[in-house]
């Protein structure tokens, strides 16, 4: 749906949102319009619970949900890995927000349940934002209950902070347990370097 409204050139959309309609359903559309727009200015509150957020959808922008493709290795303390992602794109502007996608797997038994950071680390390995995602929260199947080959996709999305500036930043991912521990990678590290992604 939101592929028909894009057009060779720069345009300008009006999404109007209803309190009324299903939450599912607005939040699908707002993180679609948040990743492969730009939101311009604030949101407007209307009458009857309708609010009003204006987008400037880029010329030649592509709408859809993010699958993690891109295969890889990282195992984290010998029990879980991480097999595959996939980020929206390698470049974006303030205020576009990045969805990554991770697929996970259990090489063990975890045998706790374990959360998966994203974050968005700058030259100096500051980190400028990120999110935290139960890993298996979604599906109401934590990791705490995996066995052996147990599967689970997590979905981060990833704002862009206002004082951002331009330049190249690293997404690295890691796992941590309910008490803030991180599982380790082989070389003793506590981050996977996920991609390079280019701020304009």
């Amino acid at each position: 749906m939101l592929n028909d409204l894009v057009a060779d050139r720069d345009r300008l959309l009006w999404y109007l949102s209803s309190a009324a309609a299903k939450k599912e359903t607005r939040t699908a559309l707002t993180n679609q319009l948040d990743v492969h727009a730009l939101r311009v200015g604030g949101p407007q509150s209307l009458s009857h619970g309708v609010t009003a957020q204006e987008y400037l959808i880029p010329a030649g922008a592509k709408f859809g949900i993010i699958h993690p493709e891109q295969p890889c290795e990282a195992r984290f303390g010998e029990r879980l890995r991480l097999v595959a992602f996939g980020v929206s794109a390698p470049e974006l502007r303030y205020p576009q927000a990045l969805e990554i996608a991770l697929a996970w797997q259990a090489e063990a038994p975890p045998g706790a349940d374990y959360t998966a950071f994203v974050h968005l680390v700058d030259a100096q390995g500051q980190r400028r934002t990120g999110t935290d995602v139960l890993l298996g929260g979604e599906e109401g199947h934590p990791t705490s209950q995996w066995e052996v080959g147990a599967q689970a996709t997590t979905r981060h999305l990833i704002p862009l902070p206002a004082d951002i500036t331009p330049g190249e930043y690293q997404l690295v991912v890691g796992l941590y347990d309910m008490a803030g521990v991180r599982l380790l990678l082989p070389g003793g590290e506590t981050a996977y370097p996920l991609a390079t992604v280019k701020v304009r």
